[in-house]
C-alpha cells in the first residue's frame, strides 16, 4: 500500500519497530528565508533583498530538521560533512546563498562540529565548524533553478493570462479590498494593481511579522490590518501566483530541467553510484517550488512560506513481496511547509505534510495518482517506474537544448534570447561544462579539454580552418625556401647565376669566380 510511508515512518522514529521502508536518498528544495521587501514586476523580474535574521532563524531550523531526519533517523548523512554524501546548489542571490549557509549551520551545528586533528610532531589541534561548500551559476545562465525569469514564452503566456475574462474579472470584484488594503498600507495606488498585487501581499507580511523597530520609516504611516483582511491578503496572492505558476504559463520549461535533475539523482541511489550525493539540496525560490510541482503534477495550494521545502526520497522496499514483483523502490513526496497563519501574525513553526499528486485529466491521468488495481488515489508515495514515466509525461523539458527550443517563439527578438541559448547556438561551453571547470580542483584532465595519445591539446577548433591554416602555413614555408635559394645563388655566382636556377648542383661549379 503506498498509504504505508507514513506510518512505517512513525513507528520507525518511535523507535517500536523495524520498518521495512527505507530512506536511501534525498533531493531538498527549499524557500530561502524571511527576507525585506522587493519589488516585482507583473513578470517577475525583481531587485535585490536582504534576508533578515528570522530568515536566517527559519533555515536553521529547518537545517536542524533535516539533521535529525537525515543523521539521526534515516542515517544517510554522516554526523559531519562529506562531499560524497551532500552537495549543496543555490541560485545566485544574496538571500539564497545566505539562506543556504544557515541552513548548513542547523544540519552541521557548531557544537556538534567539533574535530580534533592530530600531527605526527605530536601537535593537537581542535576545528569547531563544518564550512560546507554552497554551488552556484550567474542567474543569467541558470535554466535549472530560474528558467521562467528566462524564458520569453512564459512573459507571452502571462500577458494573455492578464488579458483572460477569468483575470478581469477577479480584477473587478476584488478592487475594493485591493484600494482599501494599499491605503491602510501607506502604499502609493499604482501598485493596487491585481498584476502586482504580489507586492502589496509582499509589503504585508513583512509589517505584520516584524515589530515597529524593524521599519521605524513606516511607524505611523499604517494601519495593521485585522484578521479578516489579513486572511483575504493572502488567498488573493495565492490566487494570483498558482495561476502565473501553472501547467498552462510555466509548462515544463520552468520546471523541467530540475525534475529530470532530482530524478537522475534518485535513481542514481538506488544503482550505488558514488558520483551522486546522498542528500542534494536546491536554495531557491518560490518561483521555483511552484514550476516543479506544475512539471511533475503535484498539489499545491499556496505559495511556499519563507523556509518552507519540498522532500523528494528514494525508498526501499525490503520485504519480499516487494523484491518478488520488481516494485522494490518508490519515491516519497514531503512539504514541510513554515507554519504562516495570516491570522496570527506568521509564526515559525514547521509541520510536516504530504505532498500529493493532482489526478491528471481523464485523457491522460497521473501515473502516480492511481493505484495497482486503477483506483483514483491522492498519495504522496509513487513507485520509482511511475514515477519516471510521470516524469516523462509531465516535463519533457530535459536538457538545456529542450529548454531552449521552448522559450523560443517567432515573436521573440534576438536580443530577448537567453545567454544559455546564445552559448549553445555559437557552439559555447554550456553551463554545467562552464561550471565543471569553475570546480575542477586540479585532479586529472581539465572538463572540457580533450587530449589525444601525443598529449597535444584539442582547442575545439573547426577541421575545415585547421585545414585552411595548415594549407597557407605550408605555402609560406616553400616561398621563404626559395626566396632563400634564389638569394643564395645569386651571391655565389655572380654573372653565372642564371645556371643556379636552372639546377646546378656541383659544389666546385658554385665557386666559380668567387673571390
Amino acid at each position: 500500500m503506498r498509504h504505508s510511508f507514513a506510518l512505517c515512518l512513525a513507528l520507525l522514529m518511535s523507535g517500536e519497530v523495524r520498518c521495512d521502508k527505507q530512506v536511501k536518498g534525498a533531493v531538498v528544495v527549499h524557500r530561502h528565508g524571511g527576507r525585506l521587501p522587493l519589488y516585482k514586476t507583473d513578470v517577475g523580474e525583481e531587485g535585490p533583498s536582504d534576508l533578515t535574521m528570522l530568515g536566517e532563524v527559519q533555515l536553521y531550523q529547518l537545517g536542524a530538521f533535516l539533521r535529525r531526519r537525515y543523521v539521526d533517523d534515516f542515517k544517510i548523512l554522516d554526523t559531519d560533512y562529506y562531499a560524497r554524501e551532500l552537495r549543496v546548489r543555490s541560485s545566485d542571490y544574496d538571500r539564497t546563498l545566505r539562506s543556504a549557509d544557515a541552513l548548513l549551520n542547523g544540519l552541521y551545528p557548531q557544537e556538534l562540529s567539533t574535530r580534533n586533528i592530530s600531527l605526527l610532531n605530536g601537535t593537537q589541534l581542535q576545528y569547531v565548524h563544518t564550512h560546507v561548500p554552497i554551488h552556484t551559476v550567474p542567474s543569467s545562465q541558470d535554466p535549472l533553478l530560474r528558467g521562467w525569469t528566462l524564458c520569453p514564452t512564459h512573459v507571452e503566456a502571462l500577458r494573455k493570462f492578464y488579458g483572460s475574462q477569468e483575470f478581469q474579472d477577479k480584477e473587478f470584484f476584488t478592487g475594493d479590498l485591493r484600494r482599501r488594503v494599499t491605503e491602510r498600507q501607506g502604499l502609493p495606488q499604482d501598485v493596487a494593481d491585481l498584476s502586482n498585487w504580489y507586492n502589496v501581499y509582499d509589503d504585508v507580511v513583512y509589517t505584520h511579522t516584524y515589530a515597529d523597530d524593524h521599519h521605524p520609516a513606516r511607524v505611523g504611516r499604517f494601519d495593521r490590518l485585522n484578521a479578516t483582511d489579513l486572511k483575504q491578503v493572502w488567498r488573493l496572492a495565492n490566487w494570483l501566483e498558482l495561476h502565473k505558476y501553472d501547467r498552462d504559463r510555466v509548462g515544463a520549461f520552468g520546471g523541467g530541467l530540475l525534475a529530470e535533475d532530482l530524478t537522475q539523482i534518485l535513481i542514481g541511489n538506488t544503482q550505488g553510484d558514488v558520483s551522486v550525493p546522498r542528500v542534494q539540496i536546491y536554495s531557491a525560490h518560490y518561483g521555483t517550488m511552484l514550476s516543479l510541482a506544475s512539471a511533475l503534477g503535484l498539489e499545491v495550494s499556496e505559495v511556499p512560506p519563507y523556509g518552507s521545502a519540498f522532500l523528494f526520497e528514494i525508498v526501499e522496499i525490503t520485504n519480499d513481496d516487494a523484491v518478488v514483483s520488481g516494485r522494490r523502490w518508490e519515491v516519497n513526496t514531503t512539504y514541510v511547509r513554515r507554519n504562516y497563519d495570516p491570522s496570527s501574525g506568521f509564526g515559525t513553526q514547521e509541520e510536516v505534510l504530504p505532498l500529493p499528486f493532482t489526478p491528471g485529466t481523464p485523457s491522460s491521468p497521473h501515473p502516480c495518482y492511481t493505484d495497482e488495481s486503477g483506483a483514483s488515489v491522492s498519495a504522496s508515495v509513487c513507485p520509482l517506474a511511475d514515477w519516471q514515466r510521470a516524469v516523462d509525461l509531465s516535463a519533457p523539458v530535459k536538457t538545456e537544448d529542450d529548454w531552449c527550443k521552448a522559450c523560443r517563439s517567432p515573436d521573440v527578438e534576438e536580443a530577448d534570447v537567453s545567454a544559455v541559448c546564445m552559448m549553445r547556438a555559437t557552439g559555447e561551453s554550456s553551463v554545467e561544462a562552464r561550471s565543471a571547470l569553475l570546480n575542477w580542483d586540479g585532479d586529472g584532465e581539465a572538463p572540457g579539454v580533450q587530449q589525444s595519445d601525443d598529449t597535444s591539446v584539442d582547442f575545439g577548433m573547426d577541421d575545415g580552418w585547421v585545414f585552411v591554416l595548415g594549407l597557407a602555413s605550408g605555402l609560406v614555408v616553400t616561398a621563404l625556401v626559395c626566396v632563400s635559394m634564389w638569394l643564395l645563388c645569386y651571391r655565389k655566382t655572380a654573372r653565372r647565376w642564371g645556371y643556379c636556377i636552372l639546377g646546378g648542383t656541383d659544389a666546385q661549379e658554385l665557386t666559380v669566380g668567387q673571390p
